[in-house]
């Protein structure tokens, strides 16, 4: 049972407040900003509590706050309250692989190299580009020299 609480007593962490801040869209680059070190264009698109369901056989996702700035970049913002390091990295890379999935299907997105070639246009390092994208970071290193020598 939940338990009600005035709106004194709400903190970024309660749902609620989380998403109303995240609603508007120069609060919510700011915050992409500050905590990811990178320039974040103005917020273009903002959905709540976006669902990925992309087959009958796959879990499907709950999104936060999913939002895309003017440049097409894609952020998935999430509210995380418990300490399970390990659980949340494979979940991340399990929402990352669905909001791919969900891009390439609308055509929005190319292939993981674009999108590591856009976090590095940021001047992101593998180790953020790996928190980001929930992959190895041995894996980015791969696709940025890759990039880097041209080789498609």
């Amino acid at each position: 049972m939940r338990v009600k609480k005035s709106i004194d007593d709400l903190t970024i962490q309660d749902d609620y407040l989380f998403k109303k801040v995240m609603k508007n869209p120069e609060i919510c680059s700011k915050m992409l900003e500050r905590i990811l070190h990178i320039k974040v264009g103005k917020i273009t698109y903002h959905e709540e509590e976006k669902s990925l369901d992309m087959t009958l056989e796959s879990k499907g996702v709950r999104l936060d706050v999913y939002v895309q700035d003017e440049g097409g970049t894609v952020f998935n913002i999430e509210m995380q309250t418990t300490n399970y390091r390990s659980e949340l990295k494979l979940r991340g890379r399990y929402y990352q692989g669905m909001i791919d999935q969900d891009l390439m299907e609308k055509g929005l997105a190319e292939s993981s190299k674009r999108i590591i070639g856009n976090m590095l246009k940021q001047q992101l390092d593998c180790s953020q580009i790996a928190i980001l994208t929930g992959m190895p970071e041995k894996e980015v290193q791969a696709v940025v020299a890759e990039l880097r020598t041209g080789k498609n």
